[in-house]
Order: C-alpha cells, then sequence, then structure tokens
C-alpha cells in the first residue's frame, strides 16, 4: 500500500504549509480558505481538548468520546468535525446543514477494520483520503437534522468497535 501526497509535492511538512498560508495574509479571505482547506484554521465549534498523537487537539464536543475510544482502539483519528449545527453557530465555514466528516489514518489494518463495517445509510467512506499530508480513511456523514446526524456518529463509533472486536478478537471493550 504506496501512498504518494498530492502535497507533498509542495510541501514537506505541515510547516510548509503554514509558511505559505501566511504568505497570503494579507488576503483575508484567502487566508482564512488555505487554514480551512488544511486543516490550520481554528475550531469554531463547542468542543474539548484531548491529548491526541502526543499533541493538543481541539475535537467537537458530541464527538470527543468516540474520538477518544476509537483512537485508544487503534484507530489514529487525524481530523474530524461533528457537523452539528448546535455545535457550530456562526462558525464560517460550517454549511448550515447537518454534516459531519472524520479520517483516520489509512493503514492495511485500519482498511482491514473499516472493510468490516456495515453499510451504515447517510455515511460515505472515502478509502483514498489525505489529512495533514497523511493518508486517510474519511467518513463523511450527512443528515437531515442533527439528532439524526448523532444517531449516525453513534452507529459508526458501535461499526467500528465491533470491527475491531471482530479482527482482534479482543471483546474487553
Amino acid at each position: 500500500m504506496e501512498f504518494e501526497s498530492v502535497f507533498k509535492r509542495y510541501f514537506h511538512n505541515m510547516e510548509d504549509v503554514e509558511k505559505m498560508a501566511e504568505s497570503v495574509r494579507d488576503n483575508p479571505e484567502q487566508y482564512d480558505t488555505l487554514r480551512f482547506l488544511f486543516g490550520l484554521y481554528p475550531n469554531e465549534g463547542i468542543s474539548e481538548t484531548l491529548i491526541l498523537n502526543d499533541e493538543e487537539a481541539k475535537i467537537d464536543k458530541f464527538i470527543c468520546p468516540l474520538i477518544s475510544k476509537l483512537n485508544d482502539i487503534g484507530y489514529k483519528a487525524l481530523a474530524s468535525c461533528s457537523g452539528l449545527i448546535s455545535e457550530h453557530q456562526g462558525a464560517k465555514f460550517h454549511k448550515g446543514t447537518p454534516s459531519g466528516y472524520l479520517s483516520i489514518l489509512r493503514t492495511e489494518e485500519t482498511i482491514k477494520m473499516v472493510n468490516e463495517l456495515p453499510d451504515t445509510p447517510n455515511i460515505e467512506i472515502d478509502f483514498d483520503g489525505e489529512a495533514y499530508l497523511q493518508p486517510s480513511i474519511t467518513f463523511r456523514i450527512k443528515a437531515v437534522s442533527d439528532e439524526k446526524l448523532k444517531a449516525t456518529w453513534i452507529a459508526l463509533g458501535k461499526g467500528l468497535e465491533a470491527a475491531y472486536v471482530m479482527l482482534k478478537g479482543d471483546d474487553s471493550l
């Protein structure tokens, strides 16, 4: 499984991305858009701070326990957004419709686990994603209301936990 980052043709690391964004700081719209697209824009949602991958990360409040648990069992979360309208009132880049995402590090093991997931309505899975210059599997979740989005997040979490148990044989969760 060889991964070639499209962006690594231009950037060696995230510091290079930050420098590029800083170079357009005099154009606030372009600056904010670049920071948003590359995950450098501040989290405007209602969030909690977790230590993930040895760094502080602000995670949207509703999915914070899910992200923490998934990281504990081997799914390395790279980027996420609960997509809940109630957590993103007034956020510049929130579309105003309930839709969230989760990107996890793509490895042979996570591919096997994700392939064990049952089909879940409202979840689109992209096995060829990229987050922070790393290969990722991205789950995109859409719903008609915050309540339905929350239910889909819960279903995704249960599915990922069940896939972990099935492949690892560890039912101590």
